[in-house]
């Protein structure tokens, strides 16, 4: 049986149908199909994915930003083992700037050039990293060019 994605509520009696992340039994399934919302509990909305450069220096490095957990990786590493601690806080801050919540989003980087886990990189993946938000969010552009973030254009 399906999951719901959503929690759907009946509008005639204000009861719930199926909470999110509930199965969705052949009862509720009848339901949300005579309401027309039954696609939406199953399939939602796709998700959103954005792709993005940076450069700093020597360091070149690509991001690819998903709707997610918020787990972050960095050339097949999780970014505390590859940036240390320090490098994990200070990598987030471009979705500080945009005022976004960095735990609903999935990020795999990769990033080439300068010494492994060095400010450059870490520089880098932060130009990516708001250059994908930038083009999901085509309104914090702005907020993110005047916090310093720079980024390429594929």
């Amino acid at each position: 049986m399906p999951k719901s994605r959503f929690t759907f509520y009946d509008p005639k009696t204000f009861d719930i149908i199926v909470e999110a992340g509930q199965e969705i039994t052949d009862d509720k399934a009848k339901r949300l199909r005579e309401l027309g919302f039954y696609e939406l509990a199953v399939h939602g909305q796709e998700a959103q994915e954005a792709f993005g450069m940076g450069r700093c220096k020597s360091a070149m490095a690509s991001v690819r930003l998903n709707e997610g957990e918020g787990q972050v990786t960095i050339n097949g590493q999780s970014a505390e083992s590859f940036l240390g601690w320090m490098g994990w806080e200070v990598l987030l801050k471009p979705f500080e700037m945009s005022g976004l919540d960095a735990k609903s989003w999935t990020i795999d980087g990769t990033v080439k050039g300068s010494a492994r886990g060095s400010r450059a990189q870490i520089r880098a993946l932060q130009h990516a990293i708001a250059g994908a938000l930038a083009k999901l969010f085509p309104e914090k552009r702005r907020i993110l060019k005047l916090a310093g973030f720079h980024w390429q254009k594929w």
